[in-house]
C-alpha cells in the first residue's frame, strides 16, 4: 500500500493503549513520521474541569505539546481527538450502589449500569456524567481550533464504553493488563484489521445521513454509551479530506447536540463542505 504523505497531524488520546492502537491502525495509511499522537493521560472532558472552559483546555494542551516537541502550527494540518465515553450518557437511575464493588475500585461499568460502592460515590458519578457529556456535546460541535493565529480543522470521535471495551470485548481492567493485552494485540494484527475491527463496531449510518452526527446522535440515546461502539472509522475520511482525497467533509456541525433519550437522532442530511467553527 502507499502511504499517504502528512506534514503533521495531531492525534489525542487518554493514555497508552489508545495511542498503541491508533499508531498501528494510521501506520499503514499514513506516513508514521506525520502521525503526532499526544497523550493527555487522563480524561480531558472532566479533569479539572472548573479551571477553563473545555475548548480553551484542549487547545492549550495542543499548544503546550506542539512545542514542547518543537512542531509549528504551520505544519500541522489537523487535529483528531479521540476520547472514551465511559457511560456519559445514560440516565441517573442506571447508575445504582452495589454491594460487590469494592471501596479500592469504587465503580464498575456493566453492558447496563455502572455500578458504585456507595451513595457519595453514586453523587460524583451523577455530577462526572453531567459535566462530561456537556463538554462532549461542546467538543462535537467545534470545527477548528485556533493556535499561534493558525485555524486548525478539529474533530472528535468516541470509543465506548472505553478503548479496551471495543478491541477485547472486556472492561474494568487494570493498567496493566490493558498495556499487556494492546501490545500483544498490536504486534498479531495488521493496519487493516484494525480497520476492520473499528468498522464493525460502528453503527450502520442511514442513505443520505451524515455518519458524524448520525454516530454521535446514537451513542447520547438511552444507555447505548456503556455499548460497545465507536465511530472512529471516520477518522480516515477526515484526513484524506485534510490531505485532498476525499469528496465530503468529515467534520462536526453545530446541529450534532443533545439527544432525547426517547428519539431517533434529529440528522442533518445537507452537510457542510467547508470547515466552519
Amino acid at each position: 500500500m502507499s502511504k499517504k504523505k502528512l506534514k503533521a497531524l495531531v492525534v489525542i488520546v487518554e493514555g497508552q493503549t489508545d495511542e498503541d492502537l491508533f499508531a498501528a491502525a494510521l501506520r499503514d495509511h499514513y506516513e508514521p513520521k506525520g502521525i503526532k499522537i499526544f497523550q493527555y493521560r487522563g480524561d480531558v472532558f472532566f479533569k479539572e474541569r472548573h479551571d477553563k472552559n473545555i475548548r480553551e483546555k484542549i487547545r492549550d494542551f495542543v499548544k503546550r505539546e506542539l512545542e514542547r516537541q518543537q512542531i509549528s502550527p504551520v505544519h500541522v494540518i489537523g487535529i483528531v481527538h479521540i476520547g472514551d465515553t465511559d457511560g456519559t450518557f445514560i440516565p441517573d437511575d442506571h447508575i445504582i450502589v452495589n454491594g460487590e464493588v469494592s471501596v479500592t475500585e469504587k465503580k464498575r461499568y456493566s453492558d447496563t449500569h455502572i455500578l458504585v460502592v456507595n451513595d457519595t460515590q453514586k453523587g460524583h458519578m451523577e455530577e462526572r456524567n453531567r459535566d462530561k457529556s456537556e463538554n462532549h456535546r461542546k467538543m462535537i460541535q467545534i470545527s477548528k481550533l485556533t493556535i499561534s493565529n493558525k485555524d486548525l480543522p478539529y474533530a472528535h470521535f468516541f470509543m465506548s464504553s472505553n478503548t479496551d471495551h471495543v478491541v477485547f470485548n472486556l472492561r474494568n481492567l487494570s493498567l496493566k493488563e490493558k498495556d499487556d493485552l494492546m501490545k500483544e494485540y498490536v504486534e498479531t494484527h495488521n493496519a487493516a484489521e484494525i480497520k476492520a475491527l473499528l468498522e464493525a463496531h460502528m453503527d450502520v449510518c442511514p442513505a443520505g445521513v451524515d455518519p458524524f452526527e448520525y454516530t454521535w446522535g446514537q451513542i447520547q440515546l438511552g444507555i447505548n454509551s456503556l455499548g460497545r461502539k465507536t465511530n472512529t472509522l471516520l477518522i480516515y475520511s477526515f484526513i484524506d479530506n485534510l490531505l485532498g482525497g476525499a469528496d465530503q467533509v468529515v467534520v462536526p456541525n453545530a446541529s450534532a447536540t443533545l439527544v432525547p433519550e426517547a428519539a431517533a437522532p434529529e440528522v442533518n442530511t445537507n452537510y457542510p463542505s467547508t470547515l466552519n467553527s
